[in-house]
């Protein structure tokens, strides 16, 4: 019998809805669960109340405090 794969979740963050879009229908025809992010807060708040095996972000998006590595959703949300 074999047992199914553990499916991983991916966050994708990126201010362009098109980049959103495409990397999620990528990512999902590959057996990844992907879930979307707009703006860092609100990446921020999705890793409050989830966990993911990756988080892909634009590092550079309007209204983000900095454009710093070190200031990316992930860090903060530690």
């Amino acid at each position: 019998m074999l047992s199914a794969k553990p499916t991983q979740r991916v966050l994708i963050v990126d201010d362009e809805d098109q980049i959103r879009t495409l990397l999620a229908r990528l990512l999902g025809a590959h057996g990844y669960d992907c879930d979307t992010a707009e703006s860092a807060a609100e990446a921020r708040r999705m890793l409050k109340e989830s966990s993911y095996g990756l988080v892909l972000s634009d590092v550079n998006m309007p209204g983000d405090a900095s454009t710093d590595r070190h200031s990316s959703p992930t860090r903060r949300a530690r």
